[in-house]
């Protein structure tokens, strides 16, 4: 509705007033020349935003062998791995040094719980939809399709991340492929580079719902909210025969 459109639109500028000020603190003298006291006050004022709004892209590859991924959970092994003292909390590692992470701001239908499952087509949809994304190929399970046996998988990939969930995931977006941004480095993180990732992929395709928590900034929320709109709108995917309000048959 243009009620909707409106609110979206205000809260997209709402996020950015203070993004551009983060923005424009980052490009400036202030950090190396702080000369006046109202100088002092903007670096202050930059090192919180900073520590607030800075994701860190981390480099390395996606696996799934040996694993139950989901549409919106795989394993990730960074390349650095002291890049992930640059997240806060504490990422867990198994013994491969590969880490569970947790996709932001979506949720896709689970593939196992418990001894239930979820609408196959559109769970085990998901999780096709994003190893596809990610180039992993020739993925063979066990016999009741709980871990998979069998992958090319190791492909590359990055994470854009800030801090790690109680469980010791990572709350990450998920890209595939290189990018010529600095392995380690904080990232300005915006509507275009978002549009890339596995996060909004799958919300794009129908394949997700989003999942907001606090923390996430306004104009990316408003971002993936549009994408999500579009795609029930187009009934893509899940919205084809979703029935959240009643429930599935």
């Amino acid at each position: 509705s243009c009620t909707a459109s409106r609110t979206l639109a205000e809260g997209k500028e709402s996020g950015k007033c203070a993004r551009l000020l983060w923005h424009k603190l980052h490009h400036s003298n202030y950090e190396k020349y702080p000369r006046l006291g109202i100088e002092l006050h903007f670096l202050s004022t930059y090192n919180y935003l900073k520590s607030k709004m800075g994701f860190t892209l981390i480099k390395g590859t996606f696996h799934v062998k040996g694993y139950s991924p989901d549409g919106d959970s795989v394993k990730f092994k960074a390349r650095t791995k002291a890049n992930w003292l640059k997240v806060r909390g504490n990422v867990k590692l198994n013994s491969k040094s590969h880490a569970q992470l947790r996709f932001e701001a979506i949720d896709t239908l689970e593939t196992h719980y418990g001894r239930r499952h979820q609408p196959d087509q559109f769970a085990h949809g998901a999780m096709h939809s994003l190893l596809n994304e990610l180039g992993i190929t020739g993925v063979k399970w066990n016999s009741n399709m709980t871990r998979v046996t069998q992958a090319n998988d190791g492909t590359k990939g990055y994470i854009l991340c800030r801090e790690a969930e109680r469980y010791g995931r990572p709350v990450a977006f998920a890209f595939k492929g290189d990018t010529d941004l600095v392995d380690g480095s904080s990232v300005w993180f915006d509507e275009t580079l978002l549009k890339q990732s596995m996060n909004y992929h799958l919300v794009d395709e129908g394949m997700a719902y989003v999942t907001y928590y606090t923390g996430l900034f306004d104009d990316l929320r408003c971002a993936m909210t549009v994408g999500y709109i579009s795609a029930k709108c187009g009934k893509k995917g899940i919205h084809a025969q979703d029935k959240t309000e009643s429930g599935f048959i």
